[in-house]
């Protein structure tokens, strides 16, 4: 399956792709932001922050809690990293319903996000997943980039949930592109399986 391919599979579906990767990323980010509000209400200040003493702090925040933060986003990446293959899943049922003719939905999605690995689908080659990763974390850092800059004149105790929602969102319009590739990357669990359905739009599979 071509890239142009996938990403018309991406386009078609983006809202229902974009919904299930934000059940994820939402909580867990507003979550991580909650946790350190206080950093987050003082960011514009974090360089200098940085740069004191240990027994030195600014509105009760001092460098170890930057550094404290700094790991609990890194804990929330490894995890949305480890949940990459279920929302795969997800993202390869989605392929499925489309292929079978049935609407998809964000429920039927996650819910059958096992069983779908045993199921054939038309396949994307390695050059496909790699160019989908590529553009994912190109609009992953754009919409970072510029939700950031919008959040800005944000600040006090709501501004973690401003910074918590941009970073869910930049990753939940990023992954449908590198999740579609890499969900229709295999045909089925056992290999290839000339009978896989074809998606919308697929001309004959090779």
């Amino acid at each position: 399956m071509s890239l142009d391919r996938t990403l018309h599979f991406v386009f078609r579906n983006f809202a229902t792709l974009f919904l299930l990767v934000a059940l994820v990323t939402v909580p867990l980010h507003v979550g991580r932001a909650f946790a350190f509000r206080q950093v987050i209400s003082v960011r514009e200040i974090h360089p200098a922050i940085a740069e004191l003493p240990p027994n030195r702090l600014v509105r009760n925040v001092g460098a170890s809690d930057l550094d404290t933060s700094r790991k609990a986003l890194l804990a929330v990446i490894v995890v949305e990293l480890m949940l990459i293959p279920l929302m795969a899943g997800a993202v390869r049922r989605v392929a499925l319903s489309e292929a079978a003719g049935r609407l998809p939905s964000v429920a039927d999605a996650w819910g059958h996000s096992l069983g779908a690995w045993r199921r054939a689908v038309p396949r994307a080659g390695p050059a496909t997943v790699v160019a989908g990763l590529v553009l994912a974390l190109a609009v992953g850092a754009l919409a970072w980039r510029i939700g950031m800059i919008v959040t800005e004149p944000v600040g006090g105790t709501v501004a973690f949930v401003a910074v918590g929602m941009v970073e869910a969102v930049s990753a939940a319009l990023a992954a449908p592109f590198f999740l579609a590739p890499l969900a229709l990357f295999a045909r089925s669990a056992k290999g290839g399986d000339p009978g896989a359905p074809r998606l919308t739009g697929e001309g004959p599979i090779a």
